[in-house]
Parts: structure tokens; C-alpha cells; sequence
């Protein structure tokens, strides 16, 4: 943990609040600061491409494969508080910061409005004023180039033929993988769900060979994007029942044709990859 020492008389403006892992820094008594007279605050934006190629000799140009936009983004804040702050108070905020084994999501009350990161805070070093202790440097490293949108559901009511579009508005151009619920009500067995905008692309299921319980409606919870299925039948399968296509989502409008042989009710959850905020 390093320390500065700044003298008083030096500017800082005092920003929104930091909400990290839930919990606002305003409940410490902390604001994102602007040190040294700095007048501005990096975000990262998902605009980083790391291209993928060899560049063989006697050639003119590479042998191009693609690129990998997956790079982790670090950037830095400064927390700090009005008052000098106590041994207790800077040991809680180190607290809430540090020791964290999974990504928690941050949000900046000043910058990208409904858009937050999946992040580890890596280093905290405590700011001194007058040689006490009245903030904080956070390094921050996130999951990839983008932001998350908060999570959006919508909920369908399949029966029979149904036509729905599934707008994805990420600012990511390759698939967006949703998580998706599956509610076959009564004695519903099949489900296809197509989508239009990739060639018919099919996701199915056929639950012909499983015996219901007698007023138990089946449920399916179907995580596209690690291939995840569970169900509220402990003894059931579902992967056996299942064509192994999966629901992605292209960028832009997608626009579904859902068959089934009764009826369901189905939620789509999305939580796009944004490079800023917004409605």
C-alpha cells in the first residue's frame, strides 16, 4: 500500500459518487476526485482491436486471421473525503475495496448513465493531505473492453405459430448470448425457436419421452453464453432433449419464428455490451 503526501491549496473537484460491489462510496463520506488540477477522467470505451497475423518475409502484407477485442481495460480513480479520516474508516473502506474472488460490478454516478463494469480493484493506495489520511488511488481492472447494461427481461406468451424480434443493442459487433427461460405449460412438449436474420438458425427442444408430474409445469433456464441448461426436474436431462443450438443474437434486430405444440411463456434477459451509456 503506497502513500501520497499532498499539500493543502492543491485543486480538486469533487465528481459523482463510486458504487462498487453495491455500495455507494458517498456511505464513507468519498467522491471520485479530480488531483493536481486535472480536468479529466479515462474511461474505457471498447475501441481497443488487437489484430491477430503473421507478416511473413518477401511479403508485402500480412496474413490476416481477425482480431481479439477480448483485453482486459485498467484505468485509475481518486476517492476522497472532506474530512481526515480515521484508522477504523480507511481499514473499512480497504475492506469493501479488496479481497474480492469474483469480478463485482462498478458504477460511476458521474459518467455512462444505466452502464457498469464487472471489475477486480487491484491496488488502493492511500491519499494523505497534511500527512493524514483523507483518500484513496484505485487501479481498476476490468473483465474486457465494454460496459454492462443493466438487465433487461422481456417475457413472450408462446401458442402454436409466434413471431417475436429481440432488438441487441450492444456496440459489440460479433453475438450477443442471452439468458433465456422456458415455461412449457400443461402438456406442451416441443418448442422451435428461429431466427429469420440468420438463415433460420434453430434452437429445439422435444420433450415427447418425458412423463410430467401431474400439475407440474416444466422449466427450463437456458444460458446461451456458457452452454448452461437447467431445469426444475431434478432427474431430467435436458441436453438429451435438445438440438444443441443455441440462441445468439446478431447485432441489431432479430426477428424470431417460435413453434410449439401448445403453449409457453418465455423471458429473454439481456445485459448488452456497451461502450457508453444510455436509455
Amino acid at each position: 500500500m503506497g502513500i501520497y503526501n499532498i499539500e493543502r491549496g492543491v485543486g480538486m473537484i469533487t465528481s459523482g459518487a463510486l458504487i462498487f460491489n453495491g455500495i455507494s462510496s458517498a456511505q464513507y463520506g468519498l467522491y471520485v476526485n479530480y488531483l493536481n488540477g486535472a480536468e479529466t477522467i479515462n474511461f474505457p470505451f471498447g475501441t481497443d482491436v488487437e489484430k491477430i497475423q503473421d507478416r511473413p518475409s518477401r511479403m508485402t502484407a500480412p496474413i490476416h486471421y481477425g482480431v481479439n477485442v477480448n483485453s482486459e481495460k485498467v484505468f485509475s480513480l481518486t476517492l476522497t473525503s472532506d474530512t481526515y479520516l480515521s484508522d477504523i474508516q480507511v481499514d473499512d473502506v480497504l475492506t469493501w475495496l479488496t479481497g474480492h474472488t469474483q469480478y463485482k460490478y462498478l458504477e460511476y454516478e458521474g459518467i455512462n448513465k444505466n452502464l457498469r463494469y464487472k471489475c477486480f480493484i487491484n491496488k488502493v493506495e492511500v491519499v494523505h493531505i497534511n500527512g493524514k489520511p483523507m483518500g484513496f488511488t484505485l487501479d481498476i481492472e476490468c473483465d474486457g473492453q465494454f460496459g454492462y447494461q443493466y438487465p433487461e427481461t422481456s417475457q413472450y406468451s408462446l401458442s402454436n405459430d409466434t413471431k417475436i424480434r429481440i432488438l441487441n443493442k450492444s456496440s459489440y459487433n460479433g453475438y450477443y448470448l442471452p439468458l433465456v427461460e422456458i415455461k412449457f405449460v400443461g402438456d406442451t412438449k416441443k418448442i422451435s425457436i428461429k431466427n429469420n436474420n440468420e438463415n433460420n438458425r434453430e434452437m429445439a427442444f422435444d420433450f415427447s419421452d418425458f412423463v410430467y408430474e401431474d400439475g407440474k409445469d416444466l422449466i427450463i433456464k437456458i444460458d446461451n453464453k456458457n452452454k448452461i441448461i437447467t431445469s426444475n426436474y431434478d432427474e431430467l436431462n435436458p441436453y438429451s432433449y435438445f438440438n444443441m443450438r443455441f440462441i445468439r443474437l446478431l447485432r441489431g434486430n432479430n426477428n424470431f419464428d417460435i413453434a410449439t405444440d401448445g403453449q409457453c411463456e418465455m423471458k429473454v434477459t439481456c445485459e448488452f455490451l456497451r461502450k457508453v451509456g444510455g436509455e
